[in-house]
């Protein structure tokens, strides 16, 4: 089970096959403030970047205000 039950278990990243609660413990669990930190933290974001705006709103409903503050290049 997830941190948070509200969260869905719907693929947030496509390219690497991540969950939107697997996101959203690494924000709740794991303190991800940014995109980046998701990348690192669960690997989400880290392909063609078409989910980084679902992942700032995950991490912006847990909390965390400046989850825009940097842009994160594409892998490919």
């Amino acid at each position: 089970m997830h941190c948070c039950d509200s969260v869905t278990d719907r693929l947030t990243c496509h390219c690497l096959q991540v969950k939107e609660s697997q996101v959203a413990d690494s924000v709740a669990i794991y303190g991800a403030e940014s995109v980046k930190d998701v990348i690192r933290t669960c690997g989400a974001g880290g392909g063609c970047n078409s989910c980084h705006a679902k992942i700032r709103q995950i991490i912006e409903a847990h909390g965390v205000t400046d989850a825009c503050a940097e842009e994160v290049p594409a892998l490919y």
